[in-house]
């Protein structure tokens, strides 16, 4: 019995054929590459942590603006 084989080709295979014509195709293909790449890691870097890292990780700051009286939480001396 014969065994079947796949025949396929994948396009990295064909890239790596020998010679001066894959030289010059890799070349050109690197070209258009460098060329028209859009993608720009200066504008996606971050800077600093975002509304949830400190949502998350710093305690929510509590304003006294407008309030009359002692807040509920007061440091007082006892003897």
């Amino acid at each position: 019995m014969a065994s079947k084989r796949k025949i396929s080709r994948a396009p990295a295979q064909r890239r790596t054929a020998p010679g001066v014509a894959a030289d010059v195709s890799a070349f050109f293909h690197d070209l258009a590459r460098t060329l028209f790449d859009t993608y720009r890691p200066e504008q996606h870097y971050m800077r600093g942590p975002g509304p949830a890292w400190n949502a998350k990780h710093r305690p929510a700051q509590v304003s006294y603006e407008g309030m009359t009286g002692v807040p509920a939480l007061a440091r007082i001396k006892a003897r």
